[in-house]
């Protein structure tokens, strides 16, 4: 279904809709949902002010209800009611209106991969790999179709096919958010050491174009270790270091690596520098659990009293 047709749709929806705040309700529901099909990906653009805001779950299924009622043969009526439902898990309903979608207009893409989806959150996932088969063979560039192919490879055990599609996802999306670099490093490094090299550059793809995101390089951090490669691990928390808003537990890690590798009086270095950033803190944050638990172990690791630091001069 193209922009176009789309706008098709609206205005019988609109003149046959009931009552002035269903006609409302549905008419900010068009204004914030654009539902386009280019064929490369499902896109769904926001639009409109505060008083567009959307309504509460409740009230989308009512009103969607209501347009369905006096107008039934809209197929992405049913699927936009049909997400709604999938969203709060409701999947025998939503499947219903998805497949109600696809017996109006058998060639309604976002309702088959809406479909798909379904199948897989609902613990079908050769039922949705079947779905995803026909959705791919009509728009085989799609990286949305593809990612959830990924997801669903996952879920049947067929890791080495879900890199791939990872991969080409990744490729495809116009904008992959850092979360899906990190998904696919997850599952690469999954795959045996043999693999630890491939999860690390596509982290550190994810760097190139993110910048420096310590949720990639924290993992990358880990990957290293594994790799048995301590000092590209410490030279990827030296990199955070600068940027990082709370430095004691990276410098805590620093110190453990150092200790690891046998370094002893650089991680006592890192270790004394960690106790100095926790001493800076307010004594609420320090009173936090995890906060106490961290300056504890690393007053163990530096065999000192609680009441200095690890250069002896702060209380």
């Amino acid at each position: 279904m193209t922009v176009n047709q789309l706008a098709r749709h609206q205005e019988p929806v609109r003149a046959s809709a009931p009552g002035g705040l269903i006609m409302r309700q549905i008419q900010c529901h068009y204004q914030q949902l654009v539902i386009a099909f280019s064929g490369a990906l499902l896109v769904i653009a926001i639009s409109g002010g505060p008083a567009c805001a959307h309504p509460p779950r409740e009230d989308r299924i009512t009103v969607l209800s209501h347009a369905i009622d006096h107008d039934p043969g809209q197929a992405h009526l049913h699927w936009e009611r049909g997400e709604v439902l999938r969203r709060e898990g409701e999947f025998l309903p939503a499947r219903a209106d998805f497949e109600r979608a696809l017996e109006i207009d058998p060639g309604f893409s976002e309702a088959r991969l809406s479909l798909a989806v379904l199948f897989l959150e609902s613990g079908s996932p050769g039922r949705a790999l079947r779905e995803l088969g026909r959705f791919l063979e009509i728009h085989p560039e799609n990286g949305l179709g593809i990612l959830t192919r990924a997801r669903v490879r996952v879920a049947l055990n067929q890791l080495n096919a879900a890199v791939a599609d990872m991969d080409r996802a990744i490729e495809l999306l116009e904008r992959p958010t850092p979360d899906l670099y990190l998904e696919r490093a997850r599952l690469a490094s999954g795959l045996g050491s043999s693999f630890l090299d491939q999860a690390i550059v596509g982290l550190d793809e994810g760097v190139d174009r993110f910048g420096n995101l310590p949720t990639l390089q924290l993992y990358a951090v880990e990957l290293e270790l594994r790799a048995n490669r301590p000092d590209a691990a410490l030279a990827r928390l030296g990199k955070l270091l600068p940027v990082y808003p709370r430095r004691e537990s990276l410098l805590a890690r620093q110190g453990d690596i150092l200790r690891l590798s046998g370094r002893t009086l650089e991680a006592q270095a890192a270790y004394t520098a960690a106790v100095d950033e926790l001493a800076r803190l307010t004594p609420e944050v320090r009173r936090r659990p995890a906060t106490a638990a961290l300056e504890e172990r690393l007053r163990r690791e530096l065999r000192i009293s609680p009441g200095t630091s690890g250069q002896g001069g702060h209380p």
